[in-house]
């Protein structure tokens, strides 16, 4: 119901471009976020605590909430001066040769003569 509501009023607010508008639905998309925000803390915060005889349980609540268990990217082609890679060495070796890279290429494009630090 309040994100519906938000919503229309940023139609309104885009469609009609009045301060009045915007000011409207920028208390409500505040309100929105706030009910949002509690809600979602009441419900983790009973599931850890209908959790808590099985600690295996709530610790994957908590670890699912902080992010943790997703799996990692992998990189399957890189593209490095218009040729691609697809062997995981050569992009690993492609990629560590741009980071090992960075700081000469910086100190490279920087004029020496402001950097005075006496």
């Amino acid at each position: 119901m309040l994100i519906t509501e938000r919503d229309k009023l940023k139609r309104k607010a885009i469609i009609t471009k009045q301060e009045s508008d915007w000011l409207i639905y920028k208390k409500s998309r505040n309100q929105t976020n706030t009910e949002l925000r509690k809600a979602k803390t009441d419900y983790y915060s009973k599931k850890i605590a209908n959790q808590k005889c099985n600690p295996k349980q709530a610790w994957k609540t908590i670890n699912s909430l902080i992010g943790k268990g997703k799996k990692p990217t992998i990189i399957n082609e890189l593209i490095i001066n218009e040729s691609k890679l697809t062997n995981p060495t050569e992009i690993a070796e492609g990629l560590n040769e741009f980071f090992a890279n960075v700081g000469p290429n910086l100190a490279s494009k920087l004029d020496e003569s402001s950097c005075d630090f006496q």
